[in-house]
């Protein structure tokens, strides 16, 4: 990315950032923002943490590119702080709940800033944010780190409730307002619609603050046109904003295979055939039982390739398939974090096992990667449809957090991807979407560029309206 800020002859247009702290929602909100900033807007990024090492990292690259990026610390009160360590999932409901209560020291905050910013980027899971842009008649773009198939089914779920008209988890209904036809049951959308109940305060609060989201000024999605073009077009015509896909959102790392590359997986990984490793991760949000773990390694030995298996979880992978695989060399064992970008540039790697968590979902399908899917919870269901229905660039394994994957249904799902006699289709369309995705971000011309240029352009335009209405203001 070049570095060099654009000029501009009036003052620059200031915008405050509002995150979510979840790993998953913050880290492509943190790129977007660095990259906003190259566009000559300041940026000023709200956090309730005085120490989060994303942000931290954040804002010392930002400072090596001179990028007007700063920092705004809000606390939560001191009895709801707990809730932002290690965030597990089933605890997110609260900690949305809990952030409402940033809002009045946030509004206090802009009324005291000459001039105050011209625009509020916020997450999707505070869409109670909109209020604040209404009130101050500053206009508010929601950042969705979502696909744009997973927004289009959020807003229908919770405008819509259908999943009410079920009496049984197993029972399939129609989500309306989509532009296919797509039956779900209760267990493939979030625990949060799931366990809904009228007259529950916190509930009721999720619900409203979704919908809060339809009436923001505009949707900023980590997706790209070639990928998800019916999804976008119809986020537009349903809610009657723009929409502006300005993904792949990814570490500026990822098209660039000549960086780093020290962890000593590389090493096995250069001794591998093309396309012959399946790489496996399953994230850190979930422990894997003994059952699952046992059952897991079965597969992974019985499948016949070789393989990375990355494992987060506190359960550990059986002691003798551990040992056998150290000593036969047949797939390499990393315990905890891996340079997953890195890993799933490499030419050995043919196949990505994975939750379909968006963020791992998206750098597969940017590296042309196909996947098998293993979805736990409500988005990565919808992740899953749109990778292995929709796209076809995979096929599912299994899915629940309970459900003990088959390893001969492992072994069917990585011949399907990854075999040499199988017909491809995952394998050829993985690739020529990844070609797409590059595409997309390309600075000569790519959508999603293209895409964000507009955005920023818009932010210019309003702060030269801003200025127009109070010159003093600028002074």
């Amino acid at each position: 990315m070049a570095s060099a800020v654009i000029a501009s002859s009036t003052k620059s247009p200031h915008v405050l950032a509002i995150p979510f702290p979840e790993l998953n929602q913050l880290i492509p909100f943190l790129e977007f923002s660095y990259r906003l900033a190259f566009h000559g807007i300041s940026v000023t990024i709200l956090t309730t943490r005085s120490h989060s090492p994303p942000l931290q990292h954040f804002l010392e690259r930002a400072k090596t590119e001179s990028l007007d990026i700063r920092p705004l610390h809000i606390p939560l009160p001191s009895d709801q702080k707990e809730l932002q360590e290690d965030i597990p999932r089933k605890s997110i409901p609260l900690l949305v709940y809990s952030f409402r209560l940033l809002a009045e020291p946030i509004e206090q905050w802009i009324q005291e800033q000459k001039p105050r910013p011209v625009c509020i980027i916020s997450d999707f899971y505070l869409g109670w944010t909109q209020q604040i842009s209404a009130k101050l008649a500053i206009p508010r773009a929601v950042f969705h780190a979502s696909s744009a198939f997973g927004a289009c089914v959020d807003n229908s779920l919770w405008t819509n409730m259908p999943h009410l008209g079920v009496k049984t988890d197993d029972e399939f209904f129609i989500m309306p307002d989509l532009p296919l036809q797509i039956a779900f049951r209760r267990t493939q959308i979030s625990r949060t619609a799931q366990t809904f109940q009228r007259f529950d305060p916190v509930l009721e609060f999720m619900r409203e603050n979704r919908l809060l989201n339809l009436q923001s000024w505009g949707a900023l999605i980590n997706t790209f046109y070639d990928l998800e073009l019916g999804h976008i077009d119809h986020l537009h015509k349903t809610t009657a904003k723009p929409v502006w896909p300005i993904g792949p959102i990814l570490p500026p790392w990822d098209f660039n295979n000549s960086k780093d590359k020290s962890h000593p997986c590389f090493h096995w990984l250069d001794s591998q055939k093309p396309e012959s490793v399946l790489y496996v991760c399953l994230g850190n949000h979930l422990a894997l039982s003994e059952e699952q773990m046992m059952e897991l390694a079965c597969g992974l030995e019985a499948m016949d390739k070789p393989f990375i298996w990355v494992n987060y979880s506190t359960t550990a992978i059986p002691k003798r398939f551990a040992e056998k695989v150290d000593k036969t060399g047949s797939g390499f064992i990393i315990r905890g974090r891996a340079p997953q970008h890195l890993i799933l540039s490499h030419q050995s790697v043919g196949g990505f096992l994975n939750h379909c968590e968006w963020n791992s979902a998206l750098q597969s399908i940017a590296m042309g990667v196909p996947m098998i899917t293993w979805p736990i919870s409500g988005a990565e269901f919808c992740n899953s449809m749109l990778v292995t229905e929709l796209l076809k660039i995979g096929v599912q394994l299994c899915e629940g957090e309970n459900v003990v994957p088959n390893r001969e249904d492992l072994e069917r799902a990585v011949a399907e991807i990854m075999g040499k006699d199988c017909a491809g289709e995952e394998r050829s369309k993985a690739k020529e979407i990844g070609e797409l995705a590059r595409r997309a971000m390309d600075e000569r011309g790519g959508s999603s560029h293209e895409s964000l240029n507009a955005f920023a352009d818009e932010i210019h335009e309003l702060n030269l309206s801003s200025e127009q209405r109070n010159p003093n203001l600028s002074l």
